[in-house]
């Protein structure tokens, strides 16, 4: 039987190449199209996930400006500061809508007063802290005077996250969120658990920057659970390990100088990036019109015509759709893809059977049984599988190591294609088992009919 099955092969890849390389080429690429559209499945549903634990059934705004440059320059300037705390004032005391200014950034550690300040003076830190570290961008920020860690700037509501919880110490308090006083000023810090064999609750952290030009000091609270994470508002997951988290504080002080000017850490505070541009104003499905009504009335108010509001949760459901249509259009492809080269499969196993009908009506003659014809099917169907998984092997390695482009691999590939590819086989081997009991033994043994 072995021999037989060993000439059944030869005969196929030797005698009958072309057809045996069309049927490889076509199953290969059906099962590229099969991969694209699992890819494309899971993605699709991840977002989906993230979708519904970033929204839930809440409506979210996400407040931009029109213009480039010039737009972020004038806004920025002295001229604007006032407007923009106000508006900031108004938008977080509304009672239509909860106002979340959440932002990932990075602290940045230096001492401008002294000279000598180098990395020898820096505050402990991992490696795996530095911003950029994941993108393999770290040292493009390195440098010997200056330091930059990854910041969470977080709102008063960010205890509420539903995936960040705190290992040892205290949340923020109320009073946390305030600056009273522009001299020596202490703010709190809560610190990922990538910190924990660093710091200690109650230690002190000098020289840090959060965007601002004068240093403050960071007094450690407490630290979160090992993988506690948030989404942001661009809706990224952040995973907190290495992050610090410290309070996006407002000012409760005298911020205008004997000569009208304003104080620097005030200024520097009140920019339009760390109050309005990184900001989310979340409402209910019911209040979404009347929030965007009175955020307009709001910026008419302030005289801050350069801002727009943009409905996040309807362009996240375009965004899913979007991604929901690519799928199934990919599987729709997938399927016609797998139809069409089992077509042509079964195509050349009858002109085989055919071509060959004098063949086999000996080898039935000599007794080969049913069960061992079967088996002789199988592996024809099998020398089409195991050289299209072969191909598809050589493309996966080409394409995902960027020589021409990447179709995407997942996790669940193999256990899906061997799953096609048995019942295809099983199929297939039938089909053919199929047709030679359909003709007599008489017609087997005609040379020509």
């Amino acid at each position: 039987m072995r021999s037989i099955i060993f000439e059944e092969i030869k005969n196929f890849v030797f005698n009958r190449t072309g057809v045996a390389v069309l049927l490889i080429i076509a199953f290969s690429f059906s099962f590229i199209a099969v991969n694209i559209t699992l890819t494309d499945f899971i993605y699709a549903s991840n977002e989906q996930s993230a979708a519904e634990e970033s929204y839930g059934d809440k409506t979210f705004y996400k407040i931009t400006f029109i213009g480039e440059d010039e737009v972020i320059n004038r806004l920025s300037s002295d001229e604007y500061k006032e407007n923009i705390k106000k508006l900031y004032d108004s938008l977080k005391t509304s009672s239509l809508f909860d106002y979340n200014c959440t932002f990932v950034d990075s602290m940045l550690f230096y001492n401008a007063d002294d000279a000598e300040y180098s990395s020898d003076d820096f505050p402990p830190y991992k490696k795996e802290c530095l911003l950029g570290y994941e993108e393999g961008d770290a040292d493009f920020y390195t440098s010997d005077g200056m330091l930059y860690l990854k910041a969470v700037y977080a709102s008063s509501s960010f205890e509420k996250e539903q995936h960040v919880e705190l290992s040892s110490g205290s949340w923020f308090t109320t009073e946390d969120f305030n600056v009273s006083s522009p001299d020596n000023i202490v703010l709190p810090v809560l610190l990922g658990s990538a910190y924990k064999d660093i710091y200690q609750i109650g230690d002190k952290i000098e020289n840090a920057h959060p965007a601002t030009n004068k240093a403050i000091t960071l007094s450690v609270i407490g630290f979160l659970n090992e993988n506690s994470y948030f989404y942001d508002n661009n809706n990224e997951k952040t995973i907190l390990n290495r992050y610090m988290i410290i309070p996006n504080c407002d000012i409760r002080y005298d911020y205008v100088l004997a000569d009208q000017s304003y104080e620097s850490f005030f200024s520097d505070t009140y920019n339009i990036f760390h109050k309005i541009i990184n900001a989310r104003i979340i409402c209910s499905n019911e209040n979404a019109d009347a929030t965007s009504e009175m955020f307009y009335k709001m910026l008419n108010d302030n005289k801050l015509y350069e801002f727009s509001l943009i409905n996040e949760t309807s362009g996240m459901q375009q965004y899913l759709s979007g991604l929901e249509d690519q799928t199934v259009s990919c599987g729709i492809i997938a399927v016609f893809m797998i139809l069409l080269s089992v077509v042509m499969f079964c195509f050349q196993v009858y002109y085989n059977i055919r071509k060959n009908r004098k063949k086999y009506g000996i080898y039935m003659i000599n007794g080969i049984t049913l069960k061992q014809l079967f088996v002789l099917m199988i592996a024809n169907a099998l020398t089409i599988f195991i050289l299209s998984d072969m191909l598809l092997y050589i493309l996966n390695f080409l394409l995902n190591n960027g020589i021409i482009l990447d179709f995407g691999t997942n996790d669940y590939t193999i256990i899906v294609l061997f799953v096609i590819e048995t019942l295809l086989t099983v199929f297939m081997a039938f089909f053919g088992l199929f047709k030679l009991k359909k003709m007599n033994l008489c017609t087997l043994l005609r040379e020509n009919e």
